[in-house]
């Protein structure tokens, strides 16, 4: 960044400022410097249209929000961008609509349990995100719709063998794609809802991964990616 500050590239800077900088802040435990960070990038950035920078600085404004627990504030933020995103025709990259997607289920599942909303059309939500999640027909996409549907079916009360088998499932999609965070986060569910000696030692690992990638609060960063499986 510093070097796109030199050659005064605005574009450069705005990017990475938006994009990638915002995670290794709640990578720190720090989703406020993430948010003020986005809003400062943003305020040099041109306010008209919908641009890539926009999309980044979108995904890091409610990831923040979704890692520090401000559901009310996440799910209007999304609700209140989604159609100039969807204006702006950035759904049409693959990548950019499976990950997108995937946030929106996110966000769906957390406001389901903040009760913000209704809590069964955002269950339906979430579900409807999974399944165009799936219809990428893609390996690295289908363990993401699947830990959705493990949250579906958490949100809804389900417990024990059903969830263990989803996240089993999820867990060998996110190994075979290399998604080292993803599967450290269903490890550390998959921990917590087997329970037992194979349950610590799977939330242990999880925990030793993401410590050693200096995430300084491997629980958040777990409820961030699978809001649902947390403890009621």
């Amino acid at each position: 960044m510093s070097e796109s500050q030199r050659r005064n590239d605005r574009y450069g800077e705005t990017s990475l400022r938006v994009s990638g900088a915002p995670f290794i802040c709640l990578a720190q435990d720090d989703p406020q410097r993430a948010k003020d960070d986005i809003s400062e990038a943003l305020g040099k950035w041109s306010a008209q249209g919908f641009h890539v920078q926009h999309y980044y600085a979108l995904t890091g404004q409610v990831s923040a929000d979704l890692y520090a627990g401000d559901i009310d504030e996440v799910h209007r933020t999304l609700c209140e961008r989604w159609p100039a995103l969807r204006r702006s025709l950035l759904l049409r990259v693959q990548l950019v609509r499976t990950l997108t997607n995937d946030l929106r289920g996110r966000v769906a599942l957390a406001a389901s349990l903040r009760n913000v909303g209704d809590k069964q059309a955002l269950l339906r939500e979430a579900s409807r995100a999974a399944a165009q999640i799936e219809a990428e027909n893609m390996p690295w996409a289908r363990p993401m719709a699947i830990l959705l549907r493990a949250g579906v079916q958490a949100a809804r009360g389900d417990t024990g063998e059903p969830i263990v088998a989803l996240l089993r499932d999820a867990l060998q999609g996110f190994q075979a794609s290399d998604m080292g965070l993803h599967a450290a986060c269903v490890r550390f569910w998959l921990g917590k809802v087997s329970g037992g000696d194979e349950g610590r030692a799977l939330e242990d690992s999880a925990r030793s991964w993401m410590e050693a990638q200096c995430i300084k609060n491997p629980e958040r960063m777990a409820i961030l990616l699978a809001p649902a499986l947390a403890p009621k």
